[in-house]
């Protein structure tokens, strides 16, 4: 896994967040006691108890931050990455994923959470490991905001592109897609209508509706 570079400005912080985003999605599995599951969407949280404060809406108990273990919650769970310290850590939101011989992806942080649930596994207990697969991919990864990040967020946390999705045979399979091509056009600075039109097509299959907006 990639190192998380740090530093005390925001971008780049977020800059290494999406790259380490996209690692995870493109080389990694997660394995929940005996259950394998694919990620196709997550969610990328990070806190520095000194100077950067990445959207920490609720207080967290060190125990419930076990490297080890997911965080679960009423919204799914959360997990953990290693290279999480008493001073900062770093974690994702699982958002959708294939969970263990499903072939259909279970989109939403809480229905993935619930169809683990319905296998028998415990997540509260069973031990989690994120397991590197050393396969090259030709699957793309693309970034949005982050959903339902509550009110209180600053403005800065509501505009972090810090959602992140891979494709499954060239497309994403998830809720809410529109909204990465939206965002990844916003990212990209796109303002020219043959490009803006491309690249819709690109993440979704076609043109998202109102994009004149981005040109």
């Amino acid at each position: 896994m990639k190192k998380l570079l740090l530093g005390k400005e925001r971008s780049a912080i977020e800059d290494a967040l999406r790259m380490l985003a996209e690692d995870i999605l493109k080389h990694y599995i997660l394995k929940v006691g005996d259950t394998l599951i694919s990620i196709a969407e997550i969610e990328m949280y990070y806190f520095h108890k000194d100077y950067y404060e990445n959207n920490v809406t609720y207080k967290f108990d060190k125990d419930y931050y076990k490297t080890e273990q997911a965080f679960v919650h009423p919204s799914g769970f959360d997990v953990r990455l290693p290279l999480s310290t008493e001073d900062y850590y770093t974690r994702f939101l699982v958002r959708a994923a294939k969970v263990g011989l499903d072939s259909e992806t279970t989109c939403g942080p809480l229905n993935v959470r619930k169809a683990i649930d319905q296998l028998g596994v415990n997540l509260n207990t069973a031990t989690l490991q994120l397991i590197p697969q050393y396969v090259e991919t030709t699957e793309k990864v693309y970034f949005a905001t982050r959903k339902g990040i509550g009110d209180t967020a600053t403005d800065a946390d509501k505009e972090a592109m810090l959602s992140a999705a891979i494709t499954n045979g060239g497309t994403l399979h998830i809720e809410g897609k529109e909204k990465y091509a939206t965002c990844e056009l916003k990212r990209r600075n796109i303002h020219n209508q043959e490009a803006a039109d491309e690249l819709s097509k690109e993440i979704i299959g076609y043109k998202v509706p109102g994009i004149r907006e981005f040109y």
